[in-house]
Order: C-alpha cells, then sequence, then structure tokens
C-alpha cells in the first residue's frame, strides 16, 4: 500500500497544472462528465498538495499515532478518489471513439472483400497479361474500383483521407487511382463549439476563454485532425485557434489497425503487392501529426530558414498558448492557392504564383534540405499585397504582389547533406543529359533496383498510359507489384521527397506552369545546391569538381530558361490578339 501511495503521489505532482495548462492526464478529458472530472481531479489536487508534500513522505515511512494514521486515511482516500476520476475520464473518450470507429471499419472492410473478389475474378478471365484487351479492361477495372474508393474514403473521413492523399503521390500505385485519390481533399464537417470547447479547456485551463476577447464559435475551416477557430487576444492581436477532435487519438490508432489488417489481407490474397510499407509510414507521419508541438517548432525553424524570401510567410506561433493539441498562430487572411478565379479577380497571375510555388519547394529541397511534408492545395495560401502596378506585372508578371503562405507544418522532411547533394546533382545530370551520369546518381540515391524507375518518376516523360508502360518495360517493371516492391526498397525520405513533387506538379500545373517550367526551375536550384568545388567526398563524381562544367551547365539553364519565357511570352501575346478581334467579332465567337 505504501508503494502505491507512492508512486500516485508522483502521478499527482505530474498532473500538477503548469502555465495555464492541465497534464497529459487532462488531455483526453472531451466526454459530457469528464470536465467535471478534470476541473474535480485538479481542484482536490491543488486543495491538499501542501498536506500531500507534508504526510507522503511520513505514510511511506511508517508515521505513528492518531494524527498521522488520520493523515495516512485522507491521502489513501484522495488517492483511490483521483485514480478513479483519473481512469474513468481516461477510457471514456477512448472507448466512445473506438465505438464510433466501427462503422468506418464495416465500409472499409466491405470494399476490401468485393474489390479483392472482382480482381480474383477479373485475372481468372485472362491467360495473357500482356495483350491490350487485358490492359485496356485492367485500366477500365482499376477506374470503376478508384472511384468506389474515393466514395469510401470521403464518407469515412479521417484517416482514410490522409491515407489516401498519401497513396496518391506514389508511383506505385496505378494511374487511374492516383487520378482519383489526388481530387481528395482534406475537408470534413466541423465538430459543434460545446463539443471542441472541452478540447480548449482541458488544454488552456478552466481561464481558457478568459484569453481570449473574441472567439468565432463556428469554425472558419475544419480537417481531418482538428478545426480551426478565428479569435482576437486581449491584446488585439488576430489569430487563429486550432484544437484537436476529442477522442481523435484512439481513433486515428482504431483505424491504423484496421487499415493495415487489411493490407496484411491482401497480401495473403495478392503475394505481389506489399503495402504494409505505406501503413507504416502512414502511422508514422500521424504520429507526429497528432503533436501540435511538432507544428510549432516546425514552423519557426522554416520562419528563420526563409527571412530573406519575400515570397513565402509563415504564421508567427503564439508559444505560450499552444500545446500538444491546441496551437494558437497568427491569423492570415488569403485564398487558395489553386482557385484560379479567386486569383484573377485580384489581378494575381496564377501562372506567377504557380512558379513561385515551385521555387519555393525547390530551394526548401535543394538549399535548404528541409521540406514541407504535406503541401497539398489547402495548406497553402495566397495573400494579395499592394495595388495593381503595371512595373509590377512587367518585372513579376503579375499586376499585383503576393506571398506564398504555407500552413499545416506538423510534418517536415529533413533530408541529410549527401542525399540533399545527390539529389541536387541527379537533376543536374538531366540537364547535361548524360544517361550513364543519371544511372549512377539514380542508384546511389535509391539503390540499384529502384533507381533504375527513379528519373522516370522525377521527370515524369510519360504523357500517356501507352507510354508509362513502355518506360515501364524498359527498366523491367512489368506490373504494379514490382513498382511497389521497388518504391518498398529505396530510402523512406526519397519516397516522402517523391510525394512531395508529386503534390506541387499536381497543383502548378492548375496554375499553368508546364513540365518544362518546373524542370528549369529545379534545375537551377539544384546548381545551388550542387556541393563546393574544393570538397573531395566519395558520393562527389569527380565532374561536379570541374569548373567548366559548372559553367557549361549554366549556359544551358541559361538557354533553356530564354526559350522559355519567348515561348510564354508569343503565347501569351498572340492569344491577348486573338481574344481581342473575338470580342470585336461577336458573330465569330459564337461560331466557335
Amino acid at each position: 500500500m505504501r508503494f502505491i501511495i507512492a508512486k500516485w503521489w508522483a502521478h499527482f505532482a505530474r498532473m500538477q497544472p503548469h502555465q495555464g495548462h492541465l497534464g497529459p492526464p487532462f488531455a483526453a478529458f472531451h466526454s459530457p462528465h469528464s470536465l467535471a472530472f478534470t476541473y474535480t481531479t485538479s481542484a482536490i489536487s491543488r486543495q491538499t498538495a501542501h498536506h500531500l508534500e507534508r504526510h507522503a513522505a511520513a505514510a511511506v515511512a511508517g508515521p505513528t499515532g492518531k494524527a498521522a494514521a488520520k493523515a495516512l486515511t485522507q491521502l489513501r482516500l484522495l488517492l483511490i478518489t483521483g485514480a478513479f476520476f483519473t481512469m474513468v475520464a481516461q477510457f471514456y473518450d477512448d472507448t466512445i471513439a473506438i465505438l464510433r470507429s466501427l462503422p468506418r471499419t464495416f465500409r472499409i472492410m466491405s470494399f476490401g472483400v468485393c474489390s479483392g473478389l472482382a480482381y480474383k475474378r477479373f485475372e481468372a478471365l485472362y491467360d495473357d497479361k500482356e495483350s491490350a484487351e487485358y490492359l485496356d479492361a485492367l485500366s477500365k477495372m482499376h477506374a470503376m474500383w478508384a472511384e468506389r474508393l474515393v466514395g469510401v474514403c470521403r464518407r469515412n473521413g479521417g484517416v482514410y483521407v490522409k491515407g489516401a492523399q498519401f497513396a496518391s503521390a506514389f508511383g506505385a500505385i496505378p494511374r487511374e487511382y492516383r487520378l482519383q485519390l489526388c481530387l481528395m481533399e482534406d475537408r470534413a464537417q466541423p465538430q459543434p463549439y460545446k463539443i471542441i470547447r472541452k478540447v480548449l479547456l482541458a488544454e488552456m485551463g478552466p481561464e481558457a476563454e478568459g484569453l481570449f476577447a473574441e472567439f468565432e464559435r463556428e469554425a472558419t475551416a475544419a480537417a481531418s485532425l482538428a478545426q480551426v477557430h478565428r479569435a482576437r487576444l486581449r491584446s488585439g492581436e488576430e489569430v487563429a485557434v486550432k484544437l484537436q477532435y476529442p477522442g481523435l487519438r484512439s481513433a486515428v490508432h482504431a483505424d491504423l489497425r484496421t487499415i493495415k489488417a487489411l493490407s496484411t489481407v491482401a497480401g495473403w490474397f495478392f503475394p505481389s503487392l506489399s503495402w504494409a510499407w505505406i501503413c507504416d509510414e502512414l502511422a508514422k507521419k500521424l504520429e507526429i501529426e497528432l503533436d501540435f508541438r511538432n507544428e510549432a517548432r516546425n514552423a519557426q525553424r522554416l520562419s528563420s530558414l526563409m527571412a530573406g524570401n519575400r515570397l513565402v510567410a509563415v504564421p508567427h506561433i503564439n508559444e505560450e498558448l499552444s500545446s500538444r493539441r491546441a496551437i494558437v498562430m497568427e491569423w492570415i487572411q488569403g485564398t487558395k492557392v489553386n482557385d484560379v478565379d479567386s486569383l484573377e479577380r485580384q489581378l494575381v497571375n496564377p501562372r506567377a504564383v504557380g512558379l513561385a510555388l515551385v521555387r519555393l519547394f525547390a530551394e526548401m529541397t535543394f538549399v535548404h534540405g528541409y521540406v514541407h511534408g504535406d503541401p497539398h492545395s489547402g495548406n497553402v495560401m495566397v495573400r494579395v499585397l499592394g495595388k495593381p502596378s503595371f512595373l509590377h506585372r512587367l518585372l513579376r508578371g503579375s499586376r499585383r504582389r503576393f506571398e506564398i503562405v504555407l500552413l499545416d507544418h506538423g510534418t517536415y522532411l529533413s533530408l541529410d547533406p549527401v542525399l540533399r547533394e545527390e539529389f541536387a546533382m541527379l537533376w543536374c545530370a538531366f540537364v547535361s543529359g548524360s544517361k550513364e551520369l543519371q544511372g549512377q546518381l539514380a542508384s546511389s540515391l535509391a539503390g540499384e533496383k529502384a533507381g533504375r524507375v527513379l528519373p522516370m518518376l522525377l521527370t515524369h516523360s510519360a504523357k500517356t498510359r501507352e507510354e508509362e508502360r513502355a518506360l515501364q518495360k524498359q527498366v523491367g517493371v512489368s506490373g504494379v507489384g514490382d513498382m511497389v516492391a521497388l518504391m518498398a526498397s529505396a530510402p523512406r525520405l526519397l519516397v516522402e521527397l517523391l510525394q512531395v513533387n508529386t503534390v506541387i506538379r499536381k497543383t502548378s500545373n492548375e496554375l499553368g506552369v508546364t513540365m518544362e517550367d518546373r524542370k528549369c526551375i529545379f534545375a537551377w536550384y539544384a546548381r545551388r545546391g550542387l556541393p563546393a568545388r574544393s570538397r573531395r567526398e566519395a558520393h562527389v563524381p569527380h565532374i561536379f569538381n570541374s569548373l567548366g562544367y559548372k559553367l557549361v551547365l549554366a549556359t544551358k539553364l541559361m538557354v533553356w530558361t530564354g526559350g522559355l519565357n519567348l515561348r510564354y511570352a508569343t503565347r501569351t501575346f498572340w492569344g491577348g490578339v486573338l481574344g481581342f478581334f473575338d470580342d470585336l467579332l461577336p458573330g465569330h465567337k459564337q461560331a466557335h
């Protein structure tokens, strides 16, 4: 009994409120009665703290006398009561979250069984797996089940939306699935304020609402893990308050177990496919994102790295009010990055935004080696600045100035210097056109097997499904199973970097940026990220130590850039001329 008392005393000591925040054991108090449990246990611990300090040591040592015995009895009752309330409140929301995950489990399991049987029956119908008839039918099969999978993920929300976005960026996934899954946006139905309020109070203490002069009860945005409320501090500063959903951690773990079990069963029926590594990577990613303190640290580091870049903005984090499940940051009003119509109404050139976005991520990748891990369109905004200016349009390609605003800094890729430099050298090898050098660097980066497909994944040289299959055959990839195995053998950081590049490619393409534009920008920043000439290291081919090579590279890049700019200017000029005559000739416009 003395040992139990000592352990609970240590536990209560850790649970004492610190700087206006309740400790981790109180973090899960979101049920209708859990707030009362929070206040009760917190009040008990505060009111009796000095009694515990005075009598705990004496109780463990074996006190004597009536006063000491009475104190020991009171201490035992308090600790048992606190333990009871703590355990009930801790497991109430976890149990509710797991029960609520059952419909999601049923939906995804039903999809898995039905799709698995359908694919098995389909495979039995064809003997020649290389025939055009089989490939066309397989493409239609993929398209049908991809559409159904999107419907299941949208209904389930949460982890399933995150997982769909995560999987859509991998080249190992069939094209039909990628095209469907990449359309999913991380949106969710916001929780009522009376529910999310309990998280606010649990994380910031009973006085949390008093910290704000204004607090909008309607969420301005809601995603799979949290929702955002607009508020104003007593100091007058306008802020965004991001609050994690109650019981989310337990729900995430339950859903991840379901997805992992489903991938294991799928592996039994389709031995050539192994999705377990994707599930593991998703679990690691979510574990980091569930702790908002990581987001605060990442935002601060990126802000310091990009201090000299006037085209990017990172919201300032209020550290004093932020915790594991709540984060308070600067409120920034902006436009969704791929909302082309809204950008044009504000006299901002969408293509200029796309080019700025590509430059931003090229700098993060090749210069700093610190890359935003989830840059889908919901996490990137455009803040319009200043008044329209013809001079600014002439110099920057847009009549109004703007900033790229990065949100949701939960996960980042920290590239070690060797990987960053090898990646930069590979992009420079694409410019020089040396296939031998490309193969050498790709194999060093991804391994001998995955290195065969890495150039294809980076340059996206295949425009159609037929071209993609032809290129896969050239590098010895005969199907989805081979591609999955190759990606599983590559370093995880490289696979995640490919995922980020795919997301940026999709967003910039919507803004009018071509693949040639992206290649050229990446090559310029890759040149900046090359190792210094004075270095002689094993991973640096000797050609990169040559001054002549770097001069030739710079010359090729300048010619390439000039050609792209001339082509864009010519296309814009003739487009304007034709548009002018279309406006003058309404009958001609209607005929078209």
